[in-house]
């Protein structure tokens, strides 16, 4: 009966685990994304405040634009991402806790 169980556990949690590790992922690396832009966003303002080309002002004002922007998009797709995957991480758990339920309730059903 136990291994019935741990086949059980065997098929459905890694899938589930992956999802949580593809998650993790996604969370990290979006901060990550968004701090990059704000780098190269930067250094656009930065050079346009020492470039010839237009107005120094709108030069500036393209590279904020851009920092803004991608920092933005690295949260915007961190934060959701992280609500999603406490969601997961809190049915798997569920998950978890009712398989130990029914194995515990059949083996002490079977060795009675």
């Amino acid at each position: 009966m136990r291994r019935h169980f741990k086949q059980v556990r065997q098929e459905y949690l890694p899938v589930i685990n992956r999802r949580i590790r593809f998650l993790a992922i996604i969370i990290t690396a979006g901060p990550l994304v968004g701090l990059l832009g704000t780098v190269t966003g930067m250094l656009v303002t930065f050079s346009g405040m020492v470039g010839a080309q237009g107005t120094k002002f709108d030069n500036m004002i393209e590279g904020i634009s851009e920092a803004l922007i991608t920092t933005q998009t690295g949260l915007l797709i961190s934060i959701p991402a992280l609500v999603v995957l406490s969601f997961i991480i809190q049915r798997r758990n569920q998950l978890e806790r009712c398989i130990a339920r029914l194995e515990y309730y059949n083996v002490t059903l079977a060795s009675k």
